[in-house]
């Protein structure tokens, strides 16, 4: 989706998301204990269900740290105004989209962004939920610069969302999962975003992060939301109320 957030609000989130890297990043131990968990190194494996591909060399700090997801508060500032443009202003494709693929009682499930660093290594091909019959998951990656293939865009596996037999594509592949034993690649596209552009992707899709290999960091804010189920899991507010309240908050 071209154009979602302006280049001005991306500029400032951007600026904001690699403040908050450094002071999380470099915090010297005196970081509150939630901090902690505001940050996750995604090489860990613990995270989206994501990994590195192959293990850092013993010392090797750069490889094993440059990837992170960061959360970052729905309440700072830049966070909050990006959110009003993309979800809740009169033009906003982004919220029409998540409104017809999820539906207005979706809830907000996630609130973060992902960064990539220069030299970080690609990710292995990975799905952000454990498939289920019916979506659960769906998630905007937003870019906040042009991403080009020199810094690793995302790399989305299409029609992997819709069936369960995707997971065979991890096991029969190489460590990416993009060569397969046949020898012939599943059909892909990369997400070569300018400033402001969104990719919208069901949790279930695989997909990878390239590796890195320019000089500049690679930001991506994202949201996901969560589909309304039976089952009394959510998150803090349907997407209905959450546009609702950005639009309260930008007219005080």
């Amino acid at each position: 989706m071209r154009g979602v957030l302006s280049a001005e609000t991306a500029g400032r989130l951007r600026a904001y998301v690699v403040e908050e890297l450094e002071a999380l990043a470099g915090g010297g131990g005196e970081e509150e204990e939630e901090d902690c968990f505001r940050l996750v190194a995604v090489g860990s494996g613990t995270q989206r269900l994501s990994a590195l591909v192959g293990e850092p060399s013993s010392g090797d700090a750069a490889l094993e740290e440059s990837r992170w997801d960061i959360r970052l508060s729905p309440e700072a500032s830049p966070v909050r105004s990006a959110m009003r443009e993309l979800l809740a202003a009169s033009d906003a494709p982004l919220g029409r989209a998540f409104a017809a693929v999820a539906g207005a009682d979706a809830t907000l499930w996630e609130c973060a962004a992902i960064v990539s660093a220069p030299g970080a290594a690609p990710q292995i091909l990975h799905a952000d939920a454990t498939w289920t019959e019916r979506p659960l998951l769906v998630t905007s990656f937003v870019a906040l610069q042009d991403v080009t293939r020199e810094m690793g865009p995302t790399r989305f596996v299409r029609g992997t969302h819709t069936d369960p037999a995707h997971a065979a594509a991890l096991a029969d592949g190489d460590a990416t999962g993009l060569a397969t034993a046949s020898g012939t690649p599943p059909p892909s596209c990369v997400a070569l975003l300018q400033t402001g552009d969104a990719a919208l992707y069901d949790g279930r899709l695989l997909h990878c992060g390239g590796a890195n290999r320019s000089d500049a960091l690679r930001i991506l804010f994202y949201l996901t939301l969560r589909l309304a189920t039976d089952d009394g899991v959510g998150g803090a507010e349907t997407l209905y109320d959450l546009c609702g309240r950005l639009l309260e908050d930008g007219a005080s």
